[in-house]
Order: structure tokens, then C-alpha cells, then sequence
């Protein structure tokens, strides 16, 4: 699915079967439908019908059932989302009405506008998708590519949330779907799941950057056939391996050129621009950085300052602007990317933002007391690392153990904090490894 777009109207899908489209619109529906199984499903009901008959009344008798059961789904949607989140899944396990469809399109279609202002809901809703798609009788037409875009999508969050092996389950359970025979299924949903792969392998619990780029390679001659935005979004990301594994200057290259292609005011471009700031802080260009990153806010500004986009904006303008030795606007930046990062159930990077706010915060004041927050952090960290079975948190919880019994013996250094946020900045973007304490704490 498309990140964000809404499913073609029932009105326009048979204005398409009947050959009533223009040209323009005509292959904007196909390139909607080549990224999106469920309508992929839905433009081949209403061409078939189309194919068998000129009579528009029937067809449109058709189509109109389609959209009263739409109608249908989104009320029912609408009652659920009145409830209390803790009690949806109950509700949509025990109630029939649920089982449908239409239903589970539309827990989709809201889960795919979710994924970058509440994260936390639309995995819930995919949670849900899944669990119903279970339920759907096996003669419903629906159910294959229901089954593959509600464990694709629910597989984006799982690895959203670091959840890598779950991630890849649901990526293979998706794959179970192409074998249905079902032919909304084909080569563009092969090479989504390729897609999906590579994001795991580039992740670095589970770093395999050949691997990653292999399936890239078999992925994007496929989306530059079909679907222009997956295709830009798979260099994008062949571009993050590349800046993962230290080759900044050619992930620069990549970014460069996709920024150069990308809609000036586009979301695409937003995170692109942020990416190039985040390359040149490394490098310490931070006048370059800082253009990028001021870019970078100003559309994501305006796409909403409470998504995770913004969040991510801020945690550079963070960097670029320590870089700078402005380290009160600095804190400002971390202070505000944790809070949203916290609120958006992302742990991992709250923590790691945080520390950032402790290292700028002794660049203020070498003296401060931040034994306290340590503590908190370390706290923190602990509970995630019982909550998350893989590596990343143990070795992060690791990591802030050592800060808070260091604060407890002795005055934390900003070269001490800088080691362990080094560390996990480390084990963020390549190969997990094993915490190893640069100075023992002295024993109390």
C-alpha cells in the first residue's frame, strides 16, 4: 500500500471498466493499483464485469454493493474507534460483524495514515487487520490479498518498533499469499516483500548489507516499471546501507541525486533533506548540515509537527546545532525529539535522544548533577530491554547500567557520556556488538 493514499473510489473504478477515464487518469488508477493489492483486487472485479458487458446499470449495481458495504465497514470502524484502544482487539475478535472485508480494508486504510503520527495505533490496527483476515471465509475473493497487504503493512511496524524477527514472520506469511494463485498478486508484490526484506537486513540486529542490496537490485528494475514512488523509496534505502556502512559519500551521491528528482515540497524530499543533513554533521560540514536540516523542518513542518518525520528532523537539528557549540538550542531540540519519540512508543531512540540532552547539557555545565536522569534513563532502558527479546536493548541497557553506576561513585564526565552515546549511535546504524566499559566505576 501506498503510503497515505486512500483507495479509488467505486465511481471511478467503473468509469474505468467502461473506458470513461482520460488517458492522465486512466494510468493514475493503474499506478495506484500497482502498489495497492486490495484495489489491484477491486480494478480486476469491475474489468472483468466490464469485459463481459456494456450495460452500465449493472455494473453500477455492482459497484454500488461494494460501496454500501464500505459504507457499512466505515460506521462500524467509526463505533469501534469510540471505545477505549485496550478493548478493540477484543471487540474485533468477538464480534462477527468484524470478520469482513471491507472491514479490514478500511483498519488498513487507517493503519496506513497512522504510520507517521501514531505508530503505536496503527500497529495495534494491523494487530487487528491480521487477526480478522484469519477469520474471513477461504472462498472470499478477498482473502489472499487481504492476507498479504494486512501482514506486509503489519510487518512495516513490527520492524518500526524492533521487532526484526517478528517482522520477518509476517513478511513470510504475506509470501504464503503469492502462491494463491490469486492474480492481483504478481511481480510488484514480489518485489514489495523484496523490499520489506531489505529493511530488516539493513537494520543492525540483523545486518546483512549484501543481502540487503541483492534484494534491491532484483526489486527496483520492477518498481521503476510500475511504481514510481516504491521505486525511490528502494534507492533511498540503498542509499541508508550505503551510509551505514561508512560509505557516507556514496550514500551523499544517492540522496543528492534522489533530492534532485524528488517534489520540492514533497515528503519524499523532506526525508531526503534530512538524510544529507544528517551525512554532512558526520563530516562536520555543519554549515551544509544545517541548510539540509532547516529544510528538512520547514516540510516537515508543514505535513504536521507531530509526526515521526518531524521527530527524526529534530534529533539532527540537535547534532548540527551542538556541532555549532549552540548547545542551549541544542538541548531545546533533543528535549522536544525525546518527548515526541517517548509519546510515539519509540523507546529505543528516546533513550539514545536523551543522552544526547545529558551530553549538551554538561557542555553547558561540567558540573551539573545529572545523576538522577541517569538513574531514570537507566531504569528505562532496563524495563525495554525485558520487554524486547533481541539484542540491541540487552546491549543498550547494558550501556546505561555502567552511566548510572559511574554517576553513583564519581562526577560524569562529558568524555564518558560521549563513549556510550558513540556506542549506541554505533549499534543504531551497524552490527550490534558487545558493551565494553572504557573506565570501571569506582567501587563505593
Amino acid at each position: 500500500m501506498t503510503r497515505g493514499a486512500r483507495c479509488i473510489s467505486g465511481k471511478r473504478l467503473a468509469a474505468f471498466a467502461l473506458g470513461q477515464l482520460s488517458t492522465r487518469n486512466r494510468a493514475r488508477v493503474l499506478s495506484h493499483a500497482a502498489s495497492c493489492s486490495t484495489c489491484a483486487a477491486r480494478l480486476e472485479l469491475v474489468t472483468d464485469l466490464g469485459a463481459s458487458t456494456d450495460d452500465a446499470t449493472r455494473l453500477q449495481r455492482v459497484l454500488d454493493e461494494i460501496d454500501r458495504r464500505n459504507r457499512e465497514a466505515s460506521v462500524l470502524v467509526k463505533e469501534l474507534f469510540l471505545e477505549p484502544s485496550h478493548r478493540w482487539p477484543s471487540i474485533v475478535s468477538g464480534d462477527e460483524r468484524y470478520w469482513d472485508a471491507a472491514v479490514i480494508k478500511r483498519l488498513l486504510e487507517q493503519a496506513d495514515l497512522d504510520y507517521d503520527t501514531n505508530p503505536l495505533r496503527g500497529l495495534l490496527l494491523t494487530d487487528m487487520a491480521a487477526d480478522a483476515c484469519e477469520r474471513l471465509r477461504i472462498q472470499d475473493r478477498d482473502v489472499p490479498s487481504l492476507r498479504y497487504t494486512a501482514y506486509k503493512e503489519r510487518s512495516t511496524y513490527q520492524r518500526r518498533f524492533g521487532r526484526f524477527t517478528n517482522a520477518l514472520s509476517d513478511i513470510d506469511a504475506a509470501e504464503s499469499a503469492l502462491h494463491s494463485g490469486d492474480p492481483s498478486l504478481g511481480s510488484v508484490q514480489r518485489a514489495t516483500l523484496h523490499y520489506a526484506r531489505a529493511l530488516v537486513y539493513a537494520e543492525p540486529d540483523f545486518w546483512q548489507p549484501e543481502r540487503a542490496i541483492q534484494l534491491l537490485d532484483e526489486a527496483e528494475p520492477v518498481f521503476l516499471a510500475a511504481s514510481p514512488e516504491r521505486a525511490r523509496a528502494a534507492v533511498f534505502l540503498r542509499g541508508a546501507v550505503y551510509e551505514r556502512s561508512g560509505n557516507v559519500y556514496a550514500a551523499l551521491r544517492i540522496w543528492h541525486a534522489l533530492a534532485e528528482s524528488a517534489e520540492s515540497e514533497s515528503g519524499d524530499y523532506a526525508d531526503v533533506a534530512r538524510s544529507i543533513a544528517a551525512c554532512y554533521a558526520v563530516l562536520g560540514q555543519v554549515q551544509q548540515a544545517g541548510q539540509w536540516c532547516d529544510e528538512a523542518l520547514r516540510l516537515n513542518a508543514q505535513r504536521g509537527m507531530t509526526s515521526v518525520s518531524y521527530s527524526k528532523a529534530l534529533l539532527v537539528q540537535g547534532h548540527v546545532l551542538s556541532a555549532m557549540e549552540r548547545y542551549l538550542d541544542a538541548l531545546g531540540a533533543y528535549t522536544q525529539s525525546e518527548q515526541m519519540f517517548s509519546a510515539f512508543g519509540m523507546e529505543d531512540t528516546a533513550l539514545r535522544v536523551a543522552l544526547a540532552g545529558i551530553r549538551v547539557r554538561l557542555l553547558i555545565d561540567s558540573a551539573a548533577d545529572v545523576r538522577a536522569r541517569l538513574v531514570e534513563l537507566a531504569n528505562r532502558s532496563a524495563a525495554l530491554d525485558v520487554k524486547e527479546k533481541h539484542r540491541r536493548p540487552h546491549v543498550t541497557a547494558e550501556a546505561f547500567d555502567y552511566l548510572r553506576r559511574y554517576s553513583e561513585s564519581q562526577p560524569v564526565t562529558v568524555d564518558v557520556v560521549v563513549f556510550v552515546e558513540r556506542f549506541l549511535d554505533d549499534i543504531t546504524s551497524r552490527a550490534v556488538y558487545r558493551f565494553v566499559a572504557p573506565i570501571p566505576p569506582r567501587v563505593m
